[in-house]
């Protein structure tokens, strides 16, 4: 019994190591140096769908959410729909970002068409901007000869104009069009508006060379020294309980 003991623990050693392996912990990195960052144009021509709106409900699991949004203006791909549900949130360490209940943006979603529509992740935590004036009329300019169908009920402009002091002291009238995105000055003719950046909302990135698998990889052989011990106990045990019965 002795003599297979040793193999015995080797073995399941073996086991050990090859069912309990660590597992990176995912890190959202930079950019590539030398990659341009893209311009509001690449932004408008990428996602399928962009809009005003306030987020009124999350529906599903953690990580799986879905967020209902009741949508105040639409500047590309409008249907007239006045509340849509748009899936695929996540966190800074996979280079997204949650919304919650409540909260104003303006929205890049796209639609492969499967009846399902998902936040455009063109850049990093970049579904989502805040909806400032400045950044709307660019918007407005350049998406001005899309067509697009506006939702029937106005009435939730007022939601989206509360984040905006701004388009909050404006008056609006029930039959016009959101105020922070009519009312909002142009921007000034020498500045090209296909090279305005994109809002810097994006979360806090790791560089590429981080170590954010370490505190994952060291909780990892924790547990196979643990379970190396233990075999080891168990090990020594049966051999002394085996000396015994033969002595």
């Amino acid at each position: 019994m002795r003599k297979h003991v040793l193999p015995l623990i080797f073995v399941f050693g073996l086991l050990l190591a090859h069912w309990i392996r660590p597992v990176p912990v995912q890190a959202c990195t930079t950019t590539p140096e030398g990659q341009p960052a893209p311009t509001l144009q690449d932004r408008i021509d990428h996602a399928s769908l962009i809009f005003t709106g306030t987020v009124v409900a999350m529906e599903g699991e953690m990580y799986e959410e879905v967020a209902v949004i009741a949508v105040s203006h639409y500047f590309k791909g409008g249907d007239g729909a006045s509340q849509v549900k748009v899936g695929s949130w996540g966190d800074g360490a996979v280079c997204r970002r949650m919304v919650a209940v409540g909260e104003s943006w303006l929205f890049y979603v796209m639609d492969y068409g499967n009846g399902t529509l998902h936040a455009d992740w063109y850049t990093a935590g970049g579904a989502v901007a805040p909806p400032n004036p400045d950044f709307l009329a660019s918007i407005t300019e350049l998406t001005a000869a899309l067509p697009v169908t506006q939702p029937a009920d106005a009435g939730q402009t007022a939601e989206i104009a509360e984040t905006t002091p701004e388009a909050a002291e404006t008056e609006v009238s029930p039959d016009s069009a959101p105020a922070f995105v009519t009312e909002i000055p142009a921007p000034p003719p020498q500045e090209s508006p296909g090279a305005v950046p994109l809002p810097d909302d994006r979360p806090a990135q790791l560089p590429p060379s981080s170590f954010g698998f370490l505190p994952m990889m060291i909780v990892v052989l924790g547990l196979l020294c643990a379970f190396v011990l233990l075999a080891l106990v168990v090990g020594v045990f049966l051999l002394r309980r085996n000396r015994g019965k033969v002595s």
